[in-house]
């Protein structure tokens, strides 16, 4: 999906500061910083609107995330869906 921000950074098509890559994902610091200094996100290379389009998907950047948490440290996984979610 061209428009999607977060598919442009995954396809290599928008700058960012890549943390780690998967096949199927990619990790990235936020061009703001974030909110704190270990703030990482990691999305799949295959879009989604939003966590529940595809649990399987969703499952797979949930275990990379744990995973990159382990070997980094001290970390949140947070995902949220919907306006009141946020």
């Amino acid at each position: 999906m061209p428009e999607c921000p977060f598919c442009l950074i995954a396809a290599g098509g928008a700058p960012a500061r890549i943390i780690r890559e998967w096949e199927d994902a990619v990790a990235f610091r936020p061009r703001s910083g974030g909110v704190n200094a270990g703030h990482v996100l990691v999305i799949p290379r295959r879009h989604v609107a939003d966590a529940a389009e595809d649990p399987d998907i969703t499952g797979m950047a949930a275990a990379h995330a744990a995973a990159l948490a382990a070997e980094l440290g001290d970390f949140n996984l947070i995902s949220n869906r919907g306006s009141a979610a946020t």
